[in-house]
């Protein structure tokens, strides 16, 4: 006799010898048993899970001579005929050859016929994805209403592409894949009857190259008891010959280097894998998975009863990982896993695997630990108390100033105050330059004697800067030699001195001594619109005529408008959708778990910079009320929403003229040419 596979040898005969899917085993066994069998099932699932099998198995159960029952005899007639495939009341089908609309014809035909020896007549439609379009339409009324005598069974790969119509007709259950701990008793079962037996760790082996596939795991098995030498007591390693595979340890050793920053000991274990391994991209995912298994570790233990959380592993590669964890923060962990799985999708869709792997390992040895997240929060939130980053009351270092910049000769180090008003960091070097007032002698003193009044701008206090200075923070100040003078004429049209003079220690700021800058030589701060100075915060904006025009256009202009106070409120007011203006109240509609809302009740000077527009460019009272409500279009419209629309609308009304123009139709014409893209080489024009 023929030599018979194990997959087919071990083919399950009963419901209860269906591997890993309890699930539906148990549900069409309560179906039966309560007689609410339905007319159609349809077994979707990877290859080898037993989609075929469990068909057969109910079709077992439907025509058994004791049917119906969930338990089949196995030895009567129909049984027999089911195992064997010759059954005459079972049809087994192939959908990938008897995909046309006259083989659906056929099988309408015969579906009307009683069962010739049978109780029922069973339709299992294997790969019935490959049908046709217009085959599972001539399939439809057929499987709606199909006589009382059929049962139809489709099984497919892909139910996907499965048109809506039929997957609405018909009970679906969905295979699982098997996991590795009931596919390695599965396969211990199957070797015991066999009289063999195989190491642990080469039965893992199996287990996890066959993907949780019950057949490809057969499959491999019969390939190692081919090879082994002893089929009664297989070795890890000819496990590991035969089907190419990697050890776990070669892979925990490969990880070792990594984390412990060796290209040289990376790359020479690498080597030696991929000189053994049939896969690379197998061996990619391995390493993913490791680090995987590194993270679990860290988060839950390594206690016995956490192994079932892990990645198939034994224990003594539960150990290695424990002693891998317990060196790394597990912030890089997962800086690793998240950088090799971009090697990873990129090594797949490479045509040298190898060469991308080698270089994302040596991205992995070289790659810099990172901040973690919550850190760098904290770091932000101090920073905004007036914190920073070395705590509220450390200076800085000596030689550099809070910015890191090395500060102007005679200068000390600049102390962080401790109340400072909370503001957001991403808009700090714009807001120095923004918010800084001028500068002007104080009235009724020399320059030299001049005192600074001001000390409300919590920016020179949070960078360390100079209350006098005009450079901003990031740029170094030259010697004060060649240094220019940036102070501004006074009223009077006297310019201080950019020279210091022993008058400038009689310089306070909320009655304390400061060194004066060489900036600010005599003068004081001044935040008084009044004081004539020629600034864009001191110039009289032109009023916008709002009674004239119409609401949503003085909304568009009050928010140009705000880029001369604050680029983030611009981009933040833009995000906005615009209800109503009237004389009263400006009303604005924004989600409040938005992150729009977020920035704006996190950052006050936003609605300050709003109201102050209104006032000078309406001269009205600034009253804004704000509505719970997202923006849409056309009832409340945010700027960036009118702005696509316009674009939008320009986009096809160049593209339409572009097609009428009467050059292109002639072209069109003569050539008999087709017009494929238009490009507007400007946008449209403001309104």
């Amino acid at each position: 006799m023929a030599y018979l596979v194990l997959a087919r040898k071990y083919r399950p005969e009963r419901f209860s010898e269906i591997v890993g899917q309890e699930h539906i085993t148990r549900t069409l066994a309560n179906a039966i048993s309560l007689d609410r069998l339905h007319h159609a099932y349809l077994f979707c699932g990877i290859r080898g899970l037993g989609k075929t099998t469990a068909a057969r198995i109910l079709a077992k159960c439907l025509t058994c001579e004791q049917a119906p029952t969930i338990e089949p005899c196995g030895t009567c007639r129909q049984c027999i005929g089911i195992k064997e495939g010759n059954a005459v009341d079972v049809v087994e089908i192939d959908g990938a050859s008897n995909n046309s609309v006259d083989d659906v014809r056929k099988l309408r035909e015969q579906v009307h016929h009683l069962p010739l020896v049978a109780k029922r007549k069973v339709y299992i439609i294997d790969e019935v994805h490959m049908m046709s379009t217009s085959a599972f339409n001539a399939l439809l009324k057929t499987l709606e209403e199909p006589p009382p005598h059929v049962t139809f069974i489709f099984a497919t790969t892909d139910p996907h592409k499965v048109i809506e119509t039929i997957l609405s007709r018909v009970s679906r259950f969905d295979f699982r894949r098997v996991h590795p701990e009931p596919m390695g008793g599965h396969l211990r079962d199957i070797l015991s009857r066999e009289e063999m037996a195989i190491e642990e760790e080469g039965m893992r082996m199996v287990a996890r190259l066959s993907d949780g596939s019950v057949r490809d795991a057969l499959t491999y098995l019969d390939k190692v008891i081919s090879f082994a030498a002893d089929p009664a007591n297989i070795s890890t390693d000819e496990v590991r010959v035969i089907l190419g595979q990697v050890d776990r340890f070669a892979i925990t050793e490969l990880l070792d280097a990594v984390l412990a920053s060796d290209a040289a000991a990376t790359l020479a274990r690498f080597e030696h894998i991929a000189s053994t391994a049939s896969n690379l991209m197998h061996v990619a995912v391995l390493i993913l998975q490791h680090l995987r298994d590194l993270a679990v570790v860290q988060a839950t233990g390594a206690s016995p009863g956490q192994r079932a959380t892990l990645l198939n592993v034994s224990t003594a590669v539960q150990t290695q990982l424990l002693k891998q964890a317990q060196r790394q923060p597990p912030a890089r962990i997962a800086q690793l896993f998240d950088r090799f799985t971009t090697v990873v999708e990129r090594a797949a869709q490479s045509s040298a695997p190898r060469l991308v792997i080698e270089m994302g390992l040596l991205e992995l040895v070289h790659a810099a630990p990172m901040k973690p997240l919550g850190e760098l929060v904290e770091r932000l939130r101090a920073l905004e108390q007036g914190g920073g980053a070395r705590g509220p009351r450390e200076t800085a270092p000596a030689g550099r100033n809070a910015t890191g910049a090395a500060p102007n000769a005679g200068r000390p180090p600049v102390t962080k105050a401790d109340n400072i008003e909370k503001t957001t960091p991403g808009r700090l070097a714009d807001s120095i330059r923004r918010d800084q007032p001028k500068l002007r002698p104080q009235a009724g003193s020399s320059p030299g004697g001049a005192k600074a009044t001001d000390d409300k701008n919590p920016y020179w206090k949070m960078l360390g800067m100079d209350p006098g200075s005009s450079q901003a923070p990031e740029r170094q100040d030259p010697p004060p030699s060649t240094q220019p003078n940036q102070q501004e004429a006074p009223r009077g049209g006297e310019v201080p001195s950019a020279t210091p003079r022993e008058s400038d220690a009689n310089f306070q700021l909320d009655g304390r001594p400061v060194t004066p800058s060489p900036h600010a030589d005599g003068v004081r701060i001044e935040d008084d619109a009044s004081a004539g100075c020629p600034s864009s915060r001191c110039t009289p904006k032109p009023a916008i005529p709002w009674r004239e025009m119409e609401p949503l256009p003085v909304w568009e202009s009050l928010v140009s408008a705000l880029a001369d106070e604050d680029s983030f409120a611009h981009a933040v007011f833009n995000d906005m959708g615009f209800v109503g203006l009237t004389e009263e109240c400006l009303t604005l509609a924004c989600p409040k778990n938005s992150f729009v809302w977020q920035q704006f009740s996190e950052t006050p000077q936003l609605a300050q910079h709003l109201h102050r527009v209104i006032e000078e460019r309406l001269g009205i009272p600034a009253r804004v009320e704000y509505i719970d409500q997202a923006p849409s279009m056309p009832h409340t419209p945010t700027i960036t929403m009118l702005t696509r629309a316009r674009d939008e609308a320009h986009v096809q009304h160049t593209n339409a003229l572009a097609r009428e123009h009467t050059s292109v139709r002639a072209l069109v014409d003569n050539f008999e040419a087709e017009v494929s893209h238009v490009r507007s080489l400007r946008g449209p024009e403001p309104s």
